[in-house]
């Protein structure tokens, strides 16, 4: 199922934006809820991410759940990233695999804001025999504070 994205230029309007302008009480990007692009194992090469809404850099996505494919390494293990890729010259939204090394940590590789921008979902083990393995959840979400 494609990604439904507002928030790129002409797609959003004053009513659309007042509902848009709740989510964005971070600077940093998130999901709405819980279980909102979950990342979850789905057999052999694959991974599923559930549905839901996620937001970052003035733009809201929603999903209704996709697979993603991710290749293996000829020998070892590596550790590659899943994110929601936002790109501003294509006003797009898609997911995207950012291949890592061999330590389990962020790919230094990560588009920052500006023109492309890369939304850390979870870091995947991928070795290159036996099963893969999510071995962090890297969603943020965020609560109303009060005072």
């Amino acid at each position: 199922m494609a990604i439904t994205s507002v928030g790129y230029d002409g797609s959003v309007g004053e009513s659309v934006w007042g509902g848009l302008a709740a989510r964005f009480g971070s600077p940093e990007p998130g999901v709405a809820g819980d279980s909102d692009l979950d990342v979850t194992l789905a057999g052999g090469d694959a991974v599923k991410v559930a549905a839901g809404t996620a937001y970052g850099w003035g733009v809201s996505d929603t999903t209704g759940g996709e697979s993603v494919t991710l290749t293996r390494p000829p020998s070892g293990a590596r550790h590659d990233l899943i994110v929601l890729r936002r790109d501003w010259t294509t006003n797009t939204t898609a997911l995207f695999v950012v291949q890592g090394g061999t330590e389990r940590v962020l790919p230094e590789t990560l588009n920052q804001p500006g023109v492309r921008a890369d939304q850390p979902l979870a870091l995947v083990q991928v070795p290159s025999e036996g099963s893969l393995v999510i071995s962090d959840d890297l969603r943020v979400t965020h609560g109303t504070a009060a005072v």
